[in-house]
C-alpha cells in the first residue's frame, strides 16, 4: 500500500474535523432543542472523531522528531493556557456556557502536555522514571471523577478555577497512551527475542520504534480502544463524560494513518505557528459568530 500522506497531510485532516466537530457542538450548546442542529451536530460529531486520535499520534510524532524537548513543552504549555483563560472567561460569564457545566469539557492541551509529559519518562532507559506515569494516570482519573460527578464541588470559585485544567478526554486519553505503551513494549520484546539485534540494556524497554511501525502500533491501539469503548455500550449505568457510540468512530483516523508514510511535507515557522494558533483562534471565531447569531 502507497504510502502518500506526510506529518503536514496528517496536521490538516485533523484540523479539518476538529473544525467539524467544533461547528457542531457550539451549534447545539446554542439551540439544543433545534432537530435540524442536533443532526448537523451528529454528522459532525463523526466527522471530528477524526482529529483527536491524529492530535495524539503527532504528539507522538512530534516527540521523536523535536531537537527540543523543552521548547515543545513550553508551546504546548503556552497554548494549554491560554485555552485556561479562555475557559476562565467562559466560565464567569454564564450565558456563554447555555448553562453548560463548562469543566465537562475540558482543555484539549492539557490531554496533549501529559501525553508528551507520559512519552518523555517512558522512554527513558531507567526503568523506574516508567513509574512516573503513575501519577499522569492519577491525574486523569482525578478529573474524570470530577466530570463523572463521583467527586462534587460545591464552591463554584473553585470549580471555575480548575475547569480550564481538566483533561477533555480524561478516560480516553490514559487508556490509549496505555494501550499504545503496553503494544510498543510487547512488539519491541518479541523483536527482540526473535532476531536478537536491541539490547534492552542499552535502549531501555520502551525502544524507538520506526515511524511506519509506530503508526501500526498506534492504529492497532485505537482499534482496541473501541472495542473497549464498543465492549462499555453494554454496561448499564456508567457514566465516563464522554458518548461511547460517537467516540467509537476513532477508528476513522486509522485510515490517513495507514497511508502515513513518516515524511514531514510542508515545513516553515511560519507554518508551525499557524498550527499552534489555528485552534484558539478558530475556537473564538466560531463561538462568537454562534453566540452572536443568538442575539441578534
Amino acid at each position: 500500500m502507497k504510502k502518500v500522506l506526510t506529518h503536514f497531510d496528517l496536521k490538516l485532516i485533523a484540523l479539518l474535523a476538529m473544525t467539524f466537530d467544533h461547528i457542531g457542538k457550539i451549534l447545539n450548546l446554542f439551540y439544543p432543542t433545534n432537530d435540524t442542529i442536533s443532526l448537523i451536530n451528529y454528522i459532525f460529531s463523526i466527522i471530528g472523531r477524526l482529529a483527536f486520535p491524529l492530535f495524539i499520534f503527532l504528539i507522538i510524532e512530534g516527540f521523536y522528531r523535536t531537537h527540543n524537548i523543552k521548547k515543545y513543552f513550553l508551546r504546548l504549555g503556552i497554548l494549554a493556557l491560554v485555552i485556561y483563560v479562555g475557559i476562565l472567561v467562559v466560565y464567569y460569564v454564564p450565558t456563554l456556557t447555555n448553562g453548560e457545566p463548562i469543566i465537562k469539557f475540558g482543555n484539549i492541551f492539557i490531554d496533549l502536555l501529559l501525553t508528551l509529559l507520559f512519552l518523555y519518562f517512558v522512554s527513558k532507559k531507567n526503568y523506574l522514571y516508567h513509574l512516573a506515569i503513575i501519577p499522569i494516570i492519577l491525574y486523569f482519573v482525578f478529573f474524570l471523577l470530577i466530570q463523572t460527578n463521583y467527586i462534587l464541588i460545591d464552591n463554584d470559585v473553585l470549580l471555575g478555577l480548575i475547569s480550564g485544567l481538566a483533561p477533555q478526554y480524561a478516560f480516553i486519553t490514559p487508556l490509549l497512551l496505555v494501550l499504545f505503551y503496553i503494544f510498543t513494549l510487547i512488539s519491541n520484546f518479541y523483536t527482540y527475542k526473535k532476531d536478537n539485534t536491541l539490547s534492552f540494556n542499552e535502549e531501555g524497554l520502551f525502544i524507538t520504534p520506526s515511524v511506519i511501525k509506530r503508526s501500526y502500533i498506534y492504529s492497532f491501539s485505537i482499534l482496541i480502544l473501541i472495542i473497549i469503548l464498543y465492549a462499555l455500550t453494554y454496561v448499564d449505568g456508567i457514566d465516563l463524560n464522554t458518548d461511547l457510540v460517537i467516540d467509537s468512530y476513532f477508528i476513522l483516523a486509522i485510515i490517513p494513518l495507514v497511508f502515513y508514510g513518516g515524511g514531514i511535507g510542508k515545513n516553515s515557522k511560519i507554518i508551525q505557528g499557524a498550527f499552534y494558533l489555528y485552534y484558539p483562534l478558530s475556537l473564538c471565531i466560531i463561538y462568537l459568530v454562534v453566540f452572536l447569531s443568538t442575539i441578534i
